[in-house]
């Protein structure tokens, strides 16, 4: 029955993404009807991506399982699966040069991952429900916080510090980690059901969702301010900090990546984009032999030939 339930929960879960001002990464879906001849990569169905230009993104790895969640730690992206346990992996460099996840730590824990963030040096996976419990991992140990008796509630560092936001009539209230406790703060009204919330420039940015629209509300000086309001994308999305400002990323279970690009601070809302495939660039000295031998060889028989001397005897 558990695994059941979880199943459920993770099938409407947002898409697994991560942003900043200087990049975006996300988990991407392979086209379910693409044939695959080679036995080494069916079944993995899904792909680690990278957003390497407005237009384009990259695969990086491709998994068997889709990760729950993906957050930026010191530099490294880490995702985060669920199954009986919670297991996290980072993505380091092979010895191929490749970006590959590894895996760091598994932990055992009954309720279901809704984010994780970098806080405090440390990994903090959020686990909601009837209530938000947070398990912080250090590098070598796992260590829960103490609950906060909120359902559902939201969580992102704010200034190093943790933030949660959970519903309430007409709103969210704003909860503040502080010398070991939950503090309340603040409340913010917000239009329909509150599904995110993310950092951007200091700002923290509620996301929300409401009659098949989502609506961006910025908080400044204790007030709201409204950044925008769209039609939901199709298949799995999330709102994220990218490059662009913002970007309400998505993925459908056929592959198709597509990009709703919001200007920074201006709110201003591009239409949506689809995003191509590009090829890795970078290929290691080994990847490349097949291609430079043969070159390599035509070059040196042109030079040769081009070294006799020819006949002049008639």
């Amino acid at each position: 029955m558990l695994g059941l339930i979880t199943a459920c929960l993770l099938s409407i879960q947002p898409l697994a993404s991560v942003g900043t001002n200087n990049g975006v990464w996300f988990i991407g879906d392979k086209d379910p009807t693409e044939l695959q001849f080679d036995p080494n990569i069916k079944g993995l169905d899904y792909y680690v991506c990278e957003r390497n230009s407005r237009e384009s993104y990259i695969p990086l790895q491709s998994l068997q399982r889709r990760p729950v969640a993906m957050l930026l730690h010191k530099n490294t992206v880490w995702l985060v699966d669920q199954g009986e346990s919670v297991a996290l992996f980072a993505m380091q460099k092979s010895n191929t040069g490749e970006l590959k996840a590894k895996l760091q730590s598994v932990h055992k824990i009954k309720q279901h991952v809704t984010d994780a963030v970098s806080w405090n040096g440390s990994i903090a996976i959020c686990f909601g429900g009837e209530y938000l419990q947070i398990v912080v991992f250090d590098g070598a140990r796992w260590k829960e916080l103490p609950l906060l008796r909120q359902a559902d509630a939201q969580v992102t560092v704010w200034k190093d510090q943790l933030v949660a936001f959970s519903h309430q009539s007409g709103g969210v209230s704003q909860w503040n980690f502080e010398n070991g406790n939950w503090v309340y703060g603040n409340e913010y009204p917000i239009v329909g059901e509150l599904t995110d919330v993310q950092v951007k420039d200091d700002w923290k940015l509620l996301v929300s969702e409401s009659e098949g629209d989502c609506h961006v509300v910025g908080i400044q000086q204790a007030k709201t301010v409204p950044i925008a309001s769209f039609e939901i994308p199709r298949g799995r999305w999330s709102v994220l900090p990218s490059p662009e400002g913002l970007s309400a990323l998505s993925v459908q279970r056929n592959g198709t990546v597509g990009s709703i690009d919001i200007g920074w601070p201006s709110g201003r809302i591009a239409p949506m984009l689809e995003l191509v495939q590009a090829e890795r660039s970078g290929q290691s000295f080994y990847e490349k032999i097949p291609i430079v031998l043969p070159m390599a060889l035509i070059l040196l028989l042109f030079f040769f030939r081009r070294r006799i001397p020819k006949n002049t005897n008639k």
